[in-house]
């Protein structure tokens, strides 16, 4: 695949700092004004049929220098419990506010890491959820899950509760971009995650991917895109890191000394646009 040519003047022109448009309207659209009765207008006038529940687990066991999730390192495990226990709380309001029980034929985990969760207090949050929401007898379920933290015992629970889709975040698989950033794990570690994760029946096998992080040059960025095609994903979620140290200070003590300038990752997101493709991605 040939990518369309972009005049370095106009990539300069909007080569700017700012969240990512993964949510609409983005948030430098919010708007004050909100209250509780927009909310609950919003949960009348929806169909409860279609709605798809997320539930956001912000633990991990260190913050990666490069996060701009809402996130927190995590050691103590009654901090998790406490954390459960409060969107149990919230669904029952959920309940009062939309006068039934939330429906749902999606359900997504997100974070932070929900896989950070010990085994007993995942199957408690899952009961949280299954015990105050009406699941579709088809819901369709995706967790996000860091591979350092995987074992058989939790995906082989994970998928028997009906978790089909799984997304493990790869970020880069270059030693010094790793160590750069904090998360340190190698190319065997995430092939063994992949192969369990499909001998548990996983139906879909997701790999982020982020480009425009310090010490990546389009060599290294190449053979981590060549990689991650070796490993047959089911899908790929390849984004741009966003340098925003004033509002994410854990990315303060990131040595950005080799950070790739905006035409520079822009080649970065060429080349991956372009290898995927030709290996067959859409």
């Amino acid at each position: 695949m040939q990518m369309a040519y972009i005049p370095p003047a106009l990539l300069a022109k909007y080569d700017a700092t700012g969240p990512r448009d993964s949510r609409f309207p983005a948030l430098t659209d919010w708007q004050g004004g909100i209250d509780h009765t927009h909310y609950h207008q919003a949960l009348a006038n929806r169909d409860a049929r279609n709605r798809a529940l997320y539930a956001h687990f912000p633990f991990c066991m260190s913050r990666c220098a490069c996060c701009a999730c809402t996130a927190m390192a995590c050691g103590q495990p009654e901090t998790v419990d406490e954390y459960i226990a409060r969107l149990e709380a919230e669904l029952r309001l959920l309940a009062v506010a939309s006068g039934t029980a939330p429906a749902g034929r999606a359900l997504h985990w997100c974070g932070g890491t929900p896989n950070f969760l010990r085994d007993g207090q995942l199957v408690r949050a899952f009961d949280v959820i299954a015990t105050h929401c009406a699941l579709a007898s088809d819901l369709d379920c995706t967790i996000e899950a860091d591979p350092r933290l995987v074992t058989t015992t939790q995906l082989r629970w994970l998928r028997g509760v009906g978790f089909q889709r799984i997304s493990f975040g790869v970020q880069d698989l270059t030693p010094d971009v790793q160590h750069t950033i904090g998360r340190v794990q190698s190319t065997a570690l995430i092939t063994d995650v992949v192969d369990i994760a499909r001998q548990q029946g996983f139906g879909s096998v997701n790999l982020d991917l982020v480009y425009g992080l310090p010490n990546q040059t389009a060599e290294r960025s190449g053979d981590t895109v060549d990689a991650t095609i070796k490993l047959a994903p089911d899908r790929v979620a390849c984004f741009a890191y966003c340098h925003m140290p004033w509002s994410h200070p854990n990315q303060q003590r990131m040595d950005v000394t080799g950070l790739p300038s905006g035409a520079e990752r822009f080649l970065l997101h060429q080349l991956a646009v372009e290898r995927f493709t030709d290996a067959g991605h859409v």
